[in-house]
């Protein structure tokens, strides 16, 4: 790149030429990732896609939660956690094209969206992979001993065959399955699976209620001290909590579904939501009341368990899970397909070929395969560790990832909202260390160690996310209650709707058109956006244009170019704030060193709270001479025009 200042052509010319050569890499990587291979799903496809992720084998253990909670906290937990998980699933859907010509297509590319491009890593990556990987590992175990039950029912008198050779059979089909490439290649596989989930709940419920309640049932709790009560209290929560993680894959299968500006995603995805959550009340509600009410706190931890006859029933229950546990595992799977090839092809170069899908995926199916059969209780193991991500990717980042982009009037609904989701998440975790302190006394201390990480990690996001509410970034619009008059009045050129509307025609035509637009027009987009007010667009939109690869000095002679031919004069240059924030925000404190520096040769000086906020960034960088240079830099510029101004 030239980074001396060139006429406006030649700049513009060569940084596409460059682009060109980019984005057709990136567009070949992108047609074969299998993600975002294929968006021409329809909303049904969503529908079932979430049953079949949300609905699991967990649902014949909500009887058993429920002997545990009792009837006035268990139908109240199961409603909320409906209503909850239905609130942080809108979310999901909301936010996936929050950013105007972009789409978060991965759950972990949201979370680099709202705590930065590291942190979100760190935050989300470990969380997901800990659930999708452990739930391959639980359904391959679970596809072992449905098989394992079906063949014990239909034969009584045949030899009895280990589980590992069960769960070696249900593994090899996903030796097969799994190299279909993406979602939409496997929604008839995903459909059988949603069909079977509302059968074999259907069954379940069905079955119980023919057989009548049983003598002597008692619907009290079954613990004789008060502390085995609250910790088997605390457990059924866990469990309830388990039944309802399946937001792990929702960005990805709204990343199959087609958008553009007047028909946009999130309507046939919420469409398919909705029908899904229709699904889902279908099979959990009447499960775990009808159950608990004909058993009481007397039924086993799967139900099926409990009802034994008629066995060709409970046989073909068993077989309805084992068609629905195949279908749920290509689910939670491929999102991981498309982490290891990502990894391979984007890090490391590797070729996007046929033998390279068959080798990764092969090798997970493998890895799964070996660990099931090695550690057949690894059901009970996911119950502690894995609840630390199944609650919280459920019901707790996507209120932490709402409350730290849209940053909602404190007290108002949304607030409210997204905080009850929150601490409803610590009750689950403590009932997960409930659960672990009820199966073993030793492990009391640690389980009190937990608690108090858990109100720690609560209390800091808390701490943070009110911080950031206090602090508004210069990206941020302000309320025409902290002004004095409507922009547009003041001034009639500021109409945001127009602008707005150029956002839109470029974000549909980059979208759905696959138009390459030009440097120029993103930063005369950008000085308009700022010029009306609507920091937050110009911010997504400057992000956008920065993940095309300019380096800073190159991102501010485009935008100063773009601000001198425009002369927009001191209205826009608010957008330098932007460029620096950006920096700021991505533990890139030099480079928004580099872009003031730039600032103050062309006599611009940045906000009070950009320079704050690049002070403080570089201090947490340890950057504490150059903390030092910049301040004295800024002290003599404020002099210098305090000289030059008029007494």
């Amino acid at each position: 790149f030239v980074k001396t200042k060139i006429k406006i052509n030649g700049f513009f010319q060569f940084c596409e030429i460059k682009q060109d050569e980019k984005s057709a890499r990136q567009k070949e990587i992108d047609a074969w990732l299998p993600i975002t291979s294929s968006r021409n799903a329809k909303w049904w496809y969503s529908a079932f896609h979430n049953v079949t992720a949300m609905v699991g084998a967990g649902v014949l253990g909500l009887p058993y939660a429920m002997s545990q909670l009792g009837w006035g906290p268990g139908i109240t937990v199961m409603v909320l956690s409906w209503i909850i998980t239905l609130y942080t699933l809108w979310q999901m859907v909301e936010m996936h094209e929050m950013v105007p010509g972009k789409r978060f297509d991965r759950y972990h590319e949201l979370g680099q969206h709202a705590f930065g491009e590291k942190l979100g890593l760190y935050i989300v990556v470990p969380q997901q992979l800990i659930v999708e990987i452990g739930v391959c590992i639980v359904y391959m175990v679970t596809g072992g001993k449905s098989l394992k039950k079906f063949h014990d029912l239909v034969c009584d008198d045949c030899k009895p065959i280990k589980l590992t050779y069960f769960i070696m059979i249900f593994a090899s089909v996903h030796f097969v399955l799994s190299h279909l490439p993406n979602f939409n290649s496997i929604s008839g596989v995903s459909l059988a699976a949603a069909v079977m989930s509302l059968s074999y709940s259907t069954i379940a419920w069905a079955a119980s209620a023919s057989k009548g309640v049983q003598e002597d049932v008692e619907y009290g709790y079954k613990a004789k001290s008060t502390a085995g009560t609250v910790f088997n209290f605390f457990s059924g929560l866990g469990d309830v909590a388990f039944a309802y993680a399946g937001h792990n894959v929702v960005l990805e299968i709204q990343a199959t579904i087609p958008s553009t500006p007047e028909k946009p995603s999130k309507g046939p995805m919420w469409k398919g939501v909705i029908v899904a959550y229709i699904v889902v009340a279908l099979c959990y509600f009447p499960v775990a009341f009808v159950g608990y009410y004909i058993f009481g706190n007397g039924v086993e931890d799967n139900i099926l368990m409990s009802l034994k006859k008629p066995a060709w029933l409970i046989a073909t229950a068993n077989m309805f899970v084992v068609i629905h546990v195949i279908g749920s595992y290509q689910i939670y799977a491929m999102p991981v397909f498309d982490m290891m090839e990502t990894l391979l092809v984007k890090k490391l170069n590797f070729r996007p070929t046929t033998i390279l899908r068959f080798c990764v995926r092969s090798f997970y199916v493998a890895a799964t395969m070996f660990l099931g059969m090695t550690f057949p209780f690894f059901g009970g193991l996911l119950a502690f560790f894995g609840g630390f991500a199944f609650a919280p990717t459920t019901y707790f980042l996507p209120c932490i990832i709402w409350l730290a982009i849209y940053k909602p009037r404190k007290y108002s609904l949304s607030w409210w909202a997204n905080w009850v989701s929150m601490y409803r998440v610590w009750y689950f975790l403590n009932g997960l260390v409930a659960d672990w302190r009820a199966k073993d006394d030793r492990y009391s201390s640690k389980g009190i160690q937990v608690l108090l990480v858990n109100a720690i990690v609560l209390t800091s996001v808390s701490l943070y996310c009110e911080e950031g509410r206090k602090k508004k970034k210069p990206w941020q619009r302000p309320r025409l209650s902290e002004t004095e008059t409507n922009p547009r009045q003041r001034d009639p050129d500021r109409n945001p709707r127009r602008t707005q509307t150029g956002s839109e025609v470029l974000q549909f035509l980059g979208l759905h058109r696959g138009f390459d637009h030009s440097t120029a027009s993103f930063c005369v987009l950008i000085h308009a956006l700022v010029k009306s007010n609507l920091f937050w667009p110009a911010s997504s939109l400057l992000q956008t244009l920065l993940l095309r690869g300019l380096n800073p000095s190159d991102a501010f002679h485009a935008l100063y170019t773009c601000y001198e031919k425009c002369k927009l004069g001191s209205s826009s240059s608010s957008s330098f704030d932007l460029l620096i924030q950006h920096y700021v925000r991505s533990r890139r404190g030099l480079d928004g060193v580099l872009v003031f520096r730039s600032m103050t040769k062309v006599g611009l000086l940045p906000e009070v709270k950009t320079l704050n906020a690049l002070l403080h960034g570089l201090v947490h960088c340890r950057h504490y001479g150059l903390v030092m240079e910049v301040f004295e830099e800024t002290i003599m510029l404020c002099s210098q025009q305090l000289k030059m101004s008029p007494r």
